[in-house]
């Protein structure tokens, strides 16, 4: 019964009124080339406060590169790594697939987007990377599709703009990324916006605020952008109803105190609802901003700041990923090339097998 359709999709939209927070640290080790390998990959849920549990420990006893920023969508997690590997999780049931591996000759700037087709009702990978042009040798800025529930990566439409090397965002049934504007002379104030229907891509307005857009995500169903003054050390939150009419609407105004600015005070996506606070993530700190009395205040400056139900690894996380989270009983079969063999098959690592 709780594996039938009805039952998890009702599961899951009773998850996303009541979400949580999910924290993945990552630790790695050096070997001797110089790579950073991760053996274990550890999934917290936080709780308030310094308080977190351990959702789930899995090992990867031949070890994977270093993950960038999971991306989150329905209680699923895509999570791509540095050497092109990228895997989907679903902490509820312990089950983690590997997608296929990336071919072709990539230069740099590979990221991935994750979201959910609601008129196909089927979740797609879309990744972009840059290759080197065989005539002019310049970097040409590519865009792959991968269904889930297929075993293979097939080119989409080309992007009109170069996107940056940043992790894209889900809302609604389309992926937002940011125009890298290195490598373009005249960038659009604009984000590009890849419908998961169609596989076209359109450009969406950039809110109205005074300085450049440095990061945004999804809160609440909703697409919401982060812009900070450097000057004033405040941070602009804003948020688009992606109605019909598409407005933005200035939520927040966050004065940030003296000593927890950096260069970058949003390297990644900086806000995270959780009840009726707001977290900030800088780099490996954890900031909360509280809503009604609009002071912020540090909870952590790394992952042993936080009280676990469970021992860490005694390795020191190098990041720390913090992002809204929906449970969800979905269950991951996909056909998926197996790390280091020819043949395609089915590779669920479940909690059962875990424990054997």
């Amino acid at each position: 019964m709780i594996s039938s359709p009805c039952f998890t999709d009702a599961h899951l939209e009773c998850s996303k009124r009541n979400p949580s927070i999910l924290m993945v640290p990552g630790a790695y080790e050096k070997q001797e080339d110089g790579e950073n390998i991760a053996f274990m990959m550890v999934l917290y849920k936080y709780h308030g406060g310094k308080t977190v549990e351990l959702v789930h420990m899995q090992n990867f006893p031949l070890g994977i590169g270093v993950w960038t920023r999971p991306v989150h969508c329905n209680g699923l997690l895509l999570i791509p790594t540095m050497n092109l590997e990228m895997m989907i999780c679903n902490p509820s049931t312990r089950q983690i697939v590997f997608l296929p591996k990336v071919s072709g000759n990539i230069c740099t700037g590979t990221r991935a987007g994750f979201g959910f087709d609601p008129h196909s009702n089927k979740y797609k990978v879309a990744r972009s990377s840059y290759q080197r042009d065989s005539e002019t040798q310049e970097l040409v800025c590519k865009f792959e599709v991968l269904t889930l529930g297929t075993n293979a990566w097939r080119q989409a439409e080309d992007p009109p703009y170069p996107i940056d090397a940043l992790t894209p965002v889900h809302v609604k049934g389309a992926i937002y990324w940011i125009v890298c504007s290195s490598l373009c002379p005249d960038p659009p104030n604009a984000f590009l916006r890849f419908c998961l229907t169609d596989e076209k891509f359109s450009l969406f307005p950039c809110p109205p605020s005074n300085v450049k857009s440095v990061r945004f995500t999804e809160v609440e169903g909703e697409l919401c952008c982060a812009c900070f003054f450097s000057e004033t050390l405040a941070l602009e939150i804003w948020n688009c109803s992606g109605g019909q009419n598409l407005e933005w609407t200035r939520r927040y105004v966050i004065q940030i105190p003296p000593d927890v600015v950096m260069k970058y005070p949003v390297e990644r996506p900086p806000l995270i609802v959780f009840r009726e606070k707001m977290l900030l993530l800088a780099f490996k700190k954890v900031y909360r901003y509280d809503i009604e009395t609009c002071t912020i205040v540090e909870l952590a400056s790394k992952v042993s700041d936080f009280t676990c139900y469970e021992p860490y690894l005694e390795k020191e996380a190098r990041d720390l990923h913090l992002f809204n989270y929906a449970e969800s009983l979905l269950v991951l079969l996909l056909m998926c090339c197996c790390r280091g063999h020819d043949q395609e098959f089915v590779t669920v690592i479940s909690q059962r097998e875990r424990r054997k």
